[in-house]
């Protein structure tokens, strides 16, 4: 007579089905969050491998921030912070859960920093909150309706020093208005962008395409 599948096994069996059977689980049962981390540490790493990390090159703000005015529905605040060792070098575009979401990247001793803003109209101020994923730093806070993460291989208490400075800081001038809202093909937004700023590179241009058309 054949033994009975003991409780264990039978819930050894049913997790296994669980982890084979629907990868969706695993998002379930993660923390809030886990997926906006992962997605802005991946896009991070992305820029660190391509041949410049930025599709706009400057450390003028007046350049980069009028650069993403009708590529994306609201510019990002852009701050000045060279004057405290982290020069502004430029922004480009990157995709996080299938949205295009403004990224401004600082320099700090041979260290790159990816500042990204997601636009959270309905999530409340919440102060910076730190912690280590996969070997780097990440800092996320909410204020203004505007969600912002930070991520960078610097040490832990310098990425604080900086998120501090550009919490502090004001930005200390009017941004200049939109491109109009007609333009709406790809190739109209690049006419848009200001003297000095560089297109989107062919691949980053490929993904911006792919998520708009989602």
């Amino acid at each position: 007579m054949p033994s009975r599948p003991t409780w264990l096994a039978l819930a050894a069996s049913v997790a296994l089905a669980v982890v084979v059977g629907s990868s969706s689980s695993f998002y379930v049962l993660a923390p809030p969050g886990d997926a906006t981390a992962d997605a802005i540490i991946s896009d991070h790493i992305r820029a660190l491998m391509a041949p410049q990390p930025a599709d706009v090159v400057s450390s003028d703000r007046h350049t980069v921030k009028p650069w993403f005015n009708g590529r994306i529905p609201e510019s990002p605040r852009v701050v000045d912070l060279a004057k405290n060792d982290f020069p502004l070098i430029g922004g480009r575009i990157d995709v996080v859960e299938r949205n295009p979401v403004p990224t401004l990247i600082y320099h700090h001793r041979k260290h790159l920093i990816s500042l990204t803003a997601i636009s959270a109209p309905r999530k409340p101020d919440a102060a910076p909150v730190s912690r280590a994923i996969e070997g780097y730093n990440v800092i996320e806070w909410t204020g203004d309706g505007v969600t912002y993460w930070v991520v960078s291989d610097v040490a832990a208490s310098e990425l604080a020093h900086f998120t501090e400075l550009l919490r502090s800081t004001p930005v200390g001038s009017v941004s200049q208005p939109p491109c109009p809202k007609i333009l709406i093909a790809r190739r109209e937004f690049i006419a848009c962008a200001t003297r000095g700023a560089l297109p989107l590179s062919p691949q980053r241009e490929r993904v911006w395409a792919a998520s708009s058309r989602g």
